[in-house]
């Protein structure tokens, strides 16, 4: 995998190397549901090195896919397996997180996880790029193309938290409890609550688990900012095509992110599933990734 020896670095954020060593079997387990990446990179950025996994051709229209909070490149096997074929994936692992990212210096902005987005993009040589971000990753995406689009072709925010809504008091009290008592019953249940309830072993049930694994093994992300609700200037600065796939089950109120995007962006796409979780790209991952393909196919480059 080529990380080996950025997970002894102490500035990686995990709380300990026991803690380490037991999130990353959780994590390569799941990563292992993904078809192999054709090529991993340690991407050398101003806030860190951070981990690429290439799955496809190294020239074919690139679909950059950013992870949910504390989820990791992990949660896109169905993203890969499905797309790999029209597009070439790259998954990226935020630093400031549990993966395999190495944070070295801290990203107190939101333009700051911008610029490491950017940063990444610059290094690995890519243009025309159809950014997709879910929950955190979408808030993350959604800065960049307002402030960093000159490599980019779309924008695809999949049940984006913190962006379009502000995520339910349900959601922080299940937060809280995730952070503070991660192997707890009660934990195990608002993570359940969060994927849909899915069933015992599945990959979401995985998915689930290592949402939880992040917060007892991972020291807590005090050295990323705060994913406060994104402004309308912001929103607005996007000029690239974008649309929303949104969950109608979920950490924030689907109908008012509905109605900020009329309000505020009217002219962004935007699809509803009204009994899908926040696991919304691996719940219903054939008409996620139909959504995307069009998408990318409506707007690619010729």
């Amino acid at each position: 995998m080529g990380g080996t020896a950025l997970l002894g670095r102490s500035a990686s954020g995990f709380k300990n190397a026991t803690a380490r060593r037991c999130y990353f079997a959780a994590y390569e387990e799941l990563l292992a549901w993904s078809p192999p990446a054709a090529d991993v990179h340690d991407v050398p950025t101003k806030f860190g090195v951070v981990r690429v996994y290439r799955h496809g051709p190294i020239n074919g229209v690139p679909v950059v896919l950013i992870h949910g909070f504390f989820l990791t490149s992990a949660m896109w096997a169905n993203q890969v397996a499905g797309l790999t074929s029209d597009f070439t994936i790259y998954l990226v692992d935020m630093p400031g997180q549990p993966g395999a990212s190495v944070q070295a210096r801290a990203m107190f902005t939101p333009a700051d996880c911008a610029q490491c987005i950017d940063d990444v993009l610059a290094r690995l040589g890519l243009e025309d790029v159809h950014l997709v971000g879910h929950s955190y990753g979408g808030w993350v995406a959604t800065h960049t193309a307002a402030r960093f689009p000159h490599r980019l072709a779309t924008l695809t925010l999949v049940d984006p938290a913190s962006t379009l809504a502000w995520p339910s008091a349900r959601f922080w009290a299940a937060f809280t409890i995730a952070n503070a008592h991660p192997r707890s019953a009660t934990a195990q249940r608002t993570a359940a609550w969060m994927t849909g309830s899915p069933e015992p072993g599945s990959y979401v049930d995985k998915l689930a688990r290592l949402f939880l694994a992040g917060f007892a093994a991972f020291a807590p992300p005090i050295r990323t900012p705060a994913p406060l609700i994104v402004s309308r200037r912001v929103l607005r600065a996007i000029h690239v095509p974008v649309q929303v796939l949104l969950a109608g089950n979920t950490v924030h109120d689907p109908t008012k992110a509905l109605q900020r995007i009329l309000a505020v962006v009217p002219g962004w796409q935007h699809q509803l599933w009204p009994c899908a979780s926040h696991a919304l790209p691996a719940e219903v991952a054939d008409e996620v990734n139909a959504s995307i393909r069009k998408f990318v196919n409506d707007h690619r480059a010729v």
